[in-house]
């Protein structure tokens, strides 16, 4: 999302530097740039078609050009950690697991002053994402298990395989073979994971024994460390446990799976089939307690037994006679359903836990009334919203229901929103939020992947466990297919996760339209005023080849058009940048109504032991559309593999959600963070020694790795100078926003005065049309307006919005960065390096 070029030069100068004599001298000011999103090439940042690689590799380095107005001129490209190979476009794959990790983040910035119950919340927060890996594991393996091996596998006419592979008259057999399609899935992640921490989570800060003290912390006894934390882009074997415990999980989840469905079948020999059951069962309980310690030998005992489980899982399913007492008519896998059940049972109840800490660790807060009213008040809603949801048994209109509960959630949130200049904070539960959307997405994209299957197989008929009743008393369809029985409730439940948050997106699109609109018919006169009153047609010989787009002047019809629609259009892109921050009205009415949505599907399931039925049409319709999402999702992955302009788009995603240490979920993608920032403190303590004064000019995500890197004191040498320019800054927009424990007003008051991480000088630049970053902190924000200037010259289009994408190209910005850097005495007895 950055440009190239910074146009403040002439064009003479932007040419092949590379080609030119370069300086070898490390002394005196060293300007660094680093880029944002989108992974702008270093030739692009320099301007300069050959810039020379002075450190790192092809994924990620410094490069250099020719100095510049009395000093060097470094980039930081660090852009091929996420969008460099066609391999990492893969890694949408694990989108969900990747907004667990960043959910278990997004605590309130009074939590870890309550340490029992911050380490209670971070316990829940990473049951949670232990539940979201054996949600994957468990629907990864109800496809193969279920519809491939023990359903099509039982029937010859469905078969597409050879007899020997699924016998049809050995369903254990066949229930072991299917297993192993997770198990793969579960040996892929763990190698993933393991690959990427060894590329990405090897690089260390700098040492401590480099001859020159780090500076003091400036923290507290007892102050929450954040990103100060010694260890906190330094914790690769905290991540390698972790991994450990969900790998275990997973394993066990499947041992557990086998017997159970196996003993379902035809009751295994005691005391087997309850070894074969418990054993697994406590494996996960186990795991699920050690995420609370994360001991290294702990969990390699775990996974070991979990290991053993499963080889005594597949024993008992070999050995089970042949024959199937409930034949191979269309029925789901006896068991499976019981099962699936318990499963999800945990897997919400653990989702719910977070909230639930939430509210007990704010209860004795200065403001508990407020509390105690919102804990009253937020079950009471969705008792409510339930039993509006109950008024009408058949239909859709469930649906305008559920959309108007959303729209009321929405209304809420805005009337209880404050002012939004800094950016304000993400305004409920955004740890819940975050990760109950997660699990929304893992599985609506899982059970359209199961519907395609079973699709594919045969033809679907709705059918419960053959020991609660088999299919429903519907007629059978006249087909030469092989009918595929597939649980009820996953048929009715597939339109209220596709409509539901489309309706939801269509009306907050509606409602953003609209204050965009009307933003340009109110707000179009005061930005005519404003410009008006700072910039005048220039008077001269050249005065009538001037133009200005707020002109009053009799003008030509083209101009007159041109000074009608200018203004509007900056007033609606400064409504447009406020846009991102509205996000979370959107994402909380998704996840209430959706939590509504789901205590009146299990009313009804288990109170009425009846499911809601909808129109036929907007069942197949939306089954249709689920159906195909992962062909969507296999067309976005072919985009990225074959154009590396469409990979930089996608790790435009991966840039803001792949920023956090896997610390919460070990299986999330890497974290490009956890080598940039200690390469980018490395550049600077080496520059420190060799008489080096260095300025970093951070547009975008590149202000968040330089903060980063700033932050950690142990990082950074007693007596360093360091200039910090930050422009389209994210740090109180986004990351304040969502993450106010870790980018919060004391960081930044302590990277602009102190004490510990004091920067030498600070300047944030910003502009009121940037939809990614803002303003920071007042004593360091220098606003830019954009547009610039209301005139131009005849032949020249009018002056542009630059928006987020446009701090490169400012000249202004330039001549601020030059102002900071020649205010740097050279250092005395500089050394040289390279």
């Amino acid at each position: 999302m950055t440009t190239a070029s910074t146009g403040h030069e002439e064009p003479a100068r932007r040419v092949a530097a590379g080609l030119g004599r370069r300086p070898d001298g490390l002394s005196g000011v060293v300007e660094i740039r680093l880029h944002g999103v989108g992974g702008t090439s270093p030739q692009s940042l320099l301007d300069d078609l050959a810039p020379l690689q002075v450190s790192g590799d092809r994924i990620a380095g410094f490069y250099r050009t020719a100095d510049r107005e009395g000093r060097h001129v470094e980039a930081y490209s660090w852009g091929g950690l996420t969008s460099g190979s066609a391999w990492r476009v893969l890694w949408l794959l694990l989108l969900p697991f990747a907004m667990a990790n960043m959910a278990a983040r997004m605590f309130p910035p009074w939590l870890p002053g309550r340490p029992r119950r911050f380490a209670v919340f971070r316990w829940a927060a990473g049951l949670a994402s232990f539940g979201l890996t054996l949600n994957l594991v468990l629907l990864a393996a109800a496809i193969p298990v279920d519809y491939v091996a023990y359903q099509c596998g039982g029937v010859p006419e469905c078969a597409r395989w050879p007899a020997w592979l699924l016998p049809p008259e050995r369903p254990g057999v066949r229930i072991l073979v299917g297993a192993l399609v997770p198990l793969l899935v579960i040996a892929v992640l763990y190698l993933l994971a393991h690959t990427s921490q060894n590329r990405y989570d090897q690089v260390k800060p700098p040492a401590y024994d480099t001859g020159v003290p780090p500076r003091e912390t400036g923290l507290r006894e007892g102050d929450f460390p954040g990103l100060s934390d010694p260890a906190f882009w330094d914790d690769v074997e905290h991540t390698r446990t972790l991994t450990r415990l969900h790998v275990a999980g997973a394993v066990a989840l499947v041992a557990a799976l086998v017997a159970w469905t196996s003993h379902a079948i035809r009751p295994l020999p005691e005391p087997w089939a309850a070894i074969g059951v418990a054993v697994p069962l406590a494996v996960i309980g186990l795991c699920a307690l050690a995420l609370i310690g994360r001991r290294k030998a702990g969990s390699w005992a775990l996974l070991a037994v979990a290991g053993a489980a499963m080889a005594l899982s597949a024993v008992l399913a070999v050995g089970q006679p042949p024959g199937d007492p409930f034949g191979a008519g269309p029925h789901e896998l006896p068991g499976l359903q019981v099962f699936m059940n318990g499963v999800y049972g945990g897997v919400l109840g653990a989702l719910f836990l977070v909230p639930v800490t939430l509210a007990a660790a704010a209860w004795t807060r200065a403001d508990w009334p407020g509390v105690a009213a919102r804990a009253v008040l937020v079950p009471v809603g969705f008792a409510a919203g339930v039993a509006l949801l109950s008024v009408w048994e058949t239909d859709y209109r469930w649906i305008w229901t559920g959309l108007g509960l959303g729209v009321a959630v929405g209304a809420f949130a805005v009337l209880t929103s404050g002012d939004g200049r800094l950016g304000g904070r993400f305004r409920w539960g955004a740890p819940f939020v975050v990760l109950g959307l997660a699990v929304a997405a893992l599985n609506t994209f899982m059970l359209a992947t199961l519907l395609l299957v079973a699709e594919w197989l045969g033809t679907l008929r709705p059918c419960h466990d053959p020991h609660r009743g088999g299919c429903l008393d519907v007629p059978e369809p006249v087909t030469a297919e092989t009918p595929i029985a597939v649980f009820p409730i996953i048929r009715n439940v597939i339109p209220y996760l596709i409509v539901v948050p489309v309706l939801l997106l269509l009306c907050f699109l509606l409602y953003q339209g609209v204050r965009w609109w009307s933003s340009g018919v109110k707000g179009g006169p005061g930005v005519a005023r404003h410009y008006r009153e700072r910039f005048a047609v220039p008077d001269g010989p050249l005065k009538r080849w001037w133009a200005s787009t707020v002109d009053e002047r009799p003008v030509p019809e083209w101009h007159r058009r041109l000074a009608e629609s200018w203004p509007a259009r900056v007033a609606r892109a400064r409504r447009l940048a406020r846009v991102p921050r509205d996000l979370d009205l959107l994402l909380t009415a998704l996840m209430a109504v959706g939590g509504m949505v789901l205590a009146w599907v299990q009313w009804r399931v288990w109170w009425h032991d009846d499911l809601p039925s909808n129109a036929n049409w907007l069942t197949s319709l939306c089954a249709g559309v689920a159906m195909l999402l992962p062909f969507v999702l296999v067309g976005l992955l072919r985009l990225g593999w074959k154009d590396e302009r469409n990979r930089r788009l996608i790790g435009v995603l991966w840039d803001v959600a792949t920023f956090w240490p896997r610390h919460c979920h070990p299986l999330a993608p890497p974290s490009y963070a956890e080598r940039a920032v200690p390469e980018l403190q490395r550049r600077l303590w080496w520059l420190h020694d060799n008489g080096g004064v260095p300025l970093l000019a951070a547009h975008s995500q590149g202000s968040v790795i330089a903060a980063a890197a700033l932050a950690q004191p142990c990082s950074r040498p007693r007596d360093d100078r360091v200039t910090l320019v930050t422009f389209g800054s994210p740090l109180r927009t986004l990351y304040a926003w969502g993450f106010p424990a870790y980018f919060d007003d004391e960081l930044f008051r302590r990277l602009a005065h102190g004490p510990g991480v004091q920067v030498a000088r600070w300047r944030n630049f910003w502009c009121d049309t940037d939809y990614i970053g803002g303003p920071v902190r007042d004593d360091v924000d220098e606003q830019l307006p954009d547009p610039p200037d209301c005139r131009f010259l005849y032949g020249q289009p009018p002056p542009a919005i630059g928006a987020h994408t446009g701090f490169w190209e400012d000249p202004r910005l330039h001549r601020r960065i030059a102002e900071l850097a020649s205010g740097f005495p050279s250092p005395p007895g500089a050394g040289n390096g390279s």
